[in-house]
């Protein structure tokens, strides 16, 4: 997804993985790092870090 069209293209997916995955906390996790490298890509630093910080939070909460 480097080439920016791939980047566009690939944002509504990753979104939508995202809300798919909601049930699987583990799947979830992993939908979500994969849209935050996205964001990133996109330059959208903002969005990607606040996407990684709830990850990383409910990663967290899952260890306990």
């Amino acid at each position: 997804f480097r080439r920016k069209g791939e980047i566009e293209a690939a944002l509504p997916d990753a979104r939508a993985a995202l809300e798919l995955l909601s049930p699987v906390p583990l799947d979830r996790i992993a939908a979500a790092a994969t849209l935050a490298a996205i964001l990133l890509a996109h330059g959208d630093r903002a969005e990607a870090l606040a996407v990684a910080e709830d990850a990383a939070a409910q990663h967290a909460e899952m260890r306990g």
